[in-house]
Order: C-alpha cells, then sequence, then structure tokens
C-alpha cells in the first residue's frame, strides 16, 4: 500500500486477516516453509506495517543525525559557550512547557478501540491550546528574570502554539500506522530549523537566529502535517467536553515520561555531585558512544505504541506480537551491543584519543545494560501501557533510578566512571526485571528467557572483539581494522548459529520486495 495521499476515515478500521494466524508461538510462518505469509513482506498486516515504520523512522533517524553534526560543527565555531548556556535554559524551559502542554492525550485517542470522532479531536486541540497559550504566559513571566536567557525564551515561546495545533493530525497518521508521513513531518522541521538557524548565524545573528528557527520548525511541521493528514486540519471546538474522560489515561501516560527525564536528570545531577564534573564528561562520552543504537532504539520505541495499539484494536494475539519484537530486537541488539563491546578498547582510542581510555569498562559495561534492556522495553513498554499497566513501567523505571543513583552515591567517589557502569547495569537489570514479571503476568510468558540466544550471542562476538585487541601486537588504524574485521566475521557465525532461519528469510523478503516494487517499496510508509 503506498503512502495516503488523502484523508484517512474516521470510521473503525476493517478487520484484517489475523497475526495469529500468520505467527503462532511466536514463530514466523515463513520459518516453518511458508514465507509469504512472513509479518515482515509485504502486505496488509499489522507487522508490516510495523517493520516499514521501523525501517522508515530509522533511516529517518540516521539523516537527520548527520544533518545535526554538521549544523552542530558550525554553531560551535561561531557561537561563544555563554551563548549556548543561554539557549540551553531557553529551549529547557520550551521542552518543559511542551511537555506539560501534551498531556498525554493523544496517546490516550491512539489506543482507544473506536477510532476518535471530530468533535473529540476537536476539544483535544482545544484543551491543549488553552494549555499551551497559559504556559506561554507563564514563560513571558519568567523571561525577563532569566538574564541573556530571556529574549531567547521570549522569542522561542510561540513555537508551542503552532505546535499544539497539529495534534488531531498526528492522531490520525499514528493510529493508520503511516509512519511515512511521520517521518516526512519530521525531516521538514529539522531541514527548515537547521537551515533558518545556520544562515541566520552565518549572517551574524547568531543565537538568535536559533531560539526563532524555533518558531519556523514548529509552522512548516503543522502546515505539511495538515497537508499530509486532511482529516486531522481541524478548528478547536467550542467544549473540552468530550476529551475530559482521556485525561486520567494521559496523566498516567505521561507519569512515565517524567520518571524517565528524572531519572536521566537524578543521574546525572548525582555523578557529579559525587564523583565529580570529569567522571560526568566520561559518562556522556558513553552516551554519545551509543549515539546511533539508542537512535534506533527510539525508532522501534516510537512504533511500539500504535503497533500494540492496533493490535488491540484489532483483536490480534498481544502475546504473540511481543515474542515477535522481543526476538527481533534481542537479535539486533546483541550484534550491535556485541559489536561496540568487542571493538570499544581499539576504537574508541584510535577515534577519540587514549584520553577517554578510562570510560572504556563503563562502555563495555553500558554495552551489556543496552542489550537486556532494549528488546524487553521495546518489546513490553508499549503493550502494558495500552492494557493500562502504567503503573508497572513507572514502577520499573523508577526502581532503575533509585538502584543506579544509590549505586553511584556509594561507589562513584571510589571507583568513578566504571562505578557508574556498574550501578548503571544494575539499575537496568532491575527494571528489566519488574518488566518481565508484569510481561508475565499480563501474556504468560517471560521475555528474559527469550532473550538467552541474544545473550549467548552478544558475549560471543564482545569476547571474540576483547580476545583479538588483546593479542595484538600492533595499535591504531590496523588494529582498529582487524578487530572490526574479527567482530564482523564472530557476528557472522553467531547470527548463522542462533538465527540462521530468520536471517535467510529475511534476506528472501528483501530480495522479493526489491525485484517487485524496487528498494523504496516499503509497505505502508
Amino acid at each position: 500500500m503506498a503512502r495516503p495521499s488523502g484523508g484517512v476515515s474516521f470510521d473503525t478500521p476493517k478487520t484484517q486477516a489475523p497475526i495469529s494466524a500468520q505467527i503462532q508461538n511466536g514463530v514466523d510462518p515463513a520459518i516453518r516453509g511458508d514465507p509469504d505469509q512472513a509479518i515482515f513482506l509485504p502486505g496488509p498486516s499489522v507487522g508490516a506495517r510495523a517493520a516499514a515504520g521501523v525501517a522508515v523512522l530509522t533511516g529517518r533517524t540516521f539523516l537527520l543525525k548527520t544533518i545535526t553534526l554538521g549544523a552542530a560543527i558550525l554553531f560551535a565555531r561561531r557561537l561563544e559557550p555563554a551563548d549556548f548556556g543561554a539557549l540551553a535554559v531557553a529551549t529547557s524551559m520550551v521542552g518543559l512547557a511542551s511537555f506539560v502542554t501534551d498531556i498525554g492525550l493523544g496517546a490516550s485517542l491512539i489506543q482507544r478501540l473506536p477510532a476518535p470522532s471530530k468533535q473529540e479531536l476537536r476539544a483535544l486541540m482545544t484543551l491543549q491550546l488553552a494549555v499551551a497559550a497559559c504556559c506561554v504566559l507563564a514563560l513571558y513571566g519568567v523571561a525577563p528574570r532569566l538574564g541573556a536567557a530571556g529574549p531567547l525564551l521570549a522569542l522561542a515561546a510561540p513555537s508551542l502554539v503552532l505546535s499544539t495545533v497539529r495534534a488531531p493530525a498526528l492522531v490520525v497518521l499514528e493510529r493508520s500506522m503511516a509512519f511515512g508521513s511521520v517521518a516526512v513531518i519530521d525531516i521538514a522541521e529539522q531541514v527548515v530549523y537547521y537551515s533558518w538557524s545556520v544562515a541566520g548565524v552565518l549572517l551574524g545573528h547568531g543565537v538568535f537566529a536559533i531560539a526563532s528557527a524555533m518558531v519556523v520548525k514548529a509552522l512548516v511541521g503543522t502546515v505539511v502535517a495538515f497537508t499530509l493528514s486532511p482529516d486531522g486540519r481541524l478548528l478547536p471546538g467550542t467544549s473540552v467536553k468530550p476529551i475530559i474522560g482521556h485525561v486520567s489515561y494521559g496523566l498516567r501516560f505521561q507519569a512515565i515520561t517524567a520518571a524517565v527525564m528524572s531519572r536521566a536528570q537524578g543521574t546525572n545531577l548525582t555523578i557529579a555531585a559525587v564523583a565529580g564534573s570529569s567522571t560526568l564528561g566520561y559518562w556522556s562520552f558513553v552516551l554519545r558512544v551509543f549515539t546511533l543504537p539508542v537512535g534506533l532504539l527510539d525508532s522501534v520505541y516510537r512504533v511500539s505504541y500504535p503497533l500494540m495499539a492496533s493490535v488491540r484494536r484489532e483483536a490480534e494475539d498481544a502475546a504473540v506480537m511481543v515474542k515477535t519484537i522481543c526476538r527481533w530486537v534481542g537479535f539486533g541488539s546483541a550484534v550491535i551491543a556485541g559489536g561496540i563491546a568487542g571493538t570499544g578498547t581499539t576504537l574508541v582510542p584510535f577515534v577519540f584519543g587514549h584520553k577517554w581510555d578510562p570510560a572504556l569498562p563503563a562502555v563495555l559495561m553500558f554495552a551489556l545494560a543496552w542489550m537486556l534492556l532494549a528488546p524487553v522495553s521495546s518489546a513490553v513498554v508499549g503493550a502494558l501501557m495500552v492494557r493500562g499497566a502504567m503503573a508497572v513501567v513507572s514502577r520499573a523505571v523508577l526502581i532503575n533510578a533509585a538502584t543506579a543513583v544509590t549505586l553511584i552515591a556509594v561507589t562513584g567517589r571510589s571507583l568513578g566512571i566504571g562505578g557508574v557502569g556498574l550501578a548503571i547495569l544494575v539499575g537496568v537489570a532491575c527494571e528489566a526485571i519488574v518488566l518481565d514479571r508484569g510481561c508475565r503476568r499480563e501474556f504468560g510468558f517471560s521475555c528474559l528467557a527469550m532473550l538467552v540466544p541474544s545473550l549467548r550471542m552478544f558475549v560471543a562476538i564482545a569476547i571474540a572483539g576483547l580476545a583479538i585487541a588483546h593479542l595484538l601486537p600492533f595499535g591504531g588504524i590496523l588494529a582498529t581494522l582487524t578487530t572490526g574485521a574479527g567482530v564482523i566475521a564472530t557476528s557472522a557465525i553467531a547470527v548463522r548459529v542462533c538465527c540462521a532461519e530468520e536471517a535467510r528469510i529475511i534476506m528472501r523478503g528483501l530480495v522479493r520486495r526489491v525485484r517487485a516494487r524496487g528498494p523504496l517499496g516499503w509497505h505502508g510508509a
């Protein structure tokens, strides 16, 4: 199915062929000798749309990361640290106001069984516009007290209102899993944002060009959203009553986001207070090493919630879909995280310099943590949230945060960045255990047990890379290339041993797709 060019019906979607008829006991029909029915092949299945969505959003992530890197280099050369500090204050306050404005109402409408009516979508816009207007007035009230950040905040604040207007359009697009359209909106926003910013900085307007670009970005994103989703092009309603019933769910949804934000900030503050700014710098470096893997996981997260909501609306077997996501993301995470862990000891010194060598233990531990959490959270979190089990997800995030912060406070001063890495690993393990308990209670199986083959792959790839790096009598680029080749070879062997059928089916499906539709023929994009 090509990208929708017209409106999206507000009627309840027609029931499609059940995924449970395609996948039984977590095994694709293609693995049982029926490759034409595999969930990732072209077709009308929810799984096919999810796979296309992940692919499209992953491509978007890599493109935007490249654009961001180029702009960041220019800004760093043209602007002063004080400018960045003032801009950070302004953007942080706008981001916080945007979080408050959202209220989680869009998520409630996305997961609900019947399609939202136009009255509900108009009420959604009305309520969010009212909250956004209050936030803008509050920002204007505090701006004069923020020094250099005040004018920047006043300039960027109207972006809140412009972004809020598109809420109904995004609900319609995400309910229909039109992630190709969502990616177009994101790309258009970022291209305009950085084009405006770079041009303004080059013309001498400095950091004010970046602040004003936030308004231009919001305007362009809204125009593109209206173009791609005509059914979401609505005027505000005269009453918020049709949407009030969704506030409770929305607030519980937002509480999870708040917990994640608090965890990140609490971790950084604890590291700085206990272990010092240098250790915090090392930890920031570790996160930068994982920028692309985390971006890839964000693409899966973006699809997970609408996917599980669609599965629920169409009366599919959610347990089967959770198993499928956990298995596939587990294999992918094992290869990526194992590759980073295996090549880190040669790649980090060669690319970034030996001054970052103290961060290597944390890189290894965070690789293992990411390998554990990526498949569990991407498979389980969306499913639990759609079922209303928000408390389980919030509890998992908060236990992770409490465990990590406590261990950092105890070991951070004595073990430094190594202690931070250990604390993050233990915290992630605790979060995974809590989510696994929720998975067993809701779906009747252990997602952690499904990761045993993936964990074996990770260990094999990481150990192979570390052993090669240790045995090499030379360093530099030759050592990096040799270690990389060894990791790639080990990954190929691990994939062949642990998931040969899955790899074979993917390649067969991709070849068939290219022959039939061309390389860009992603269904549902």
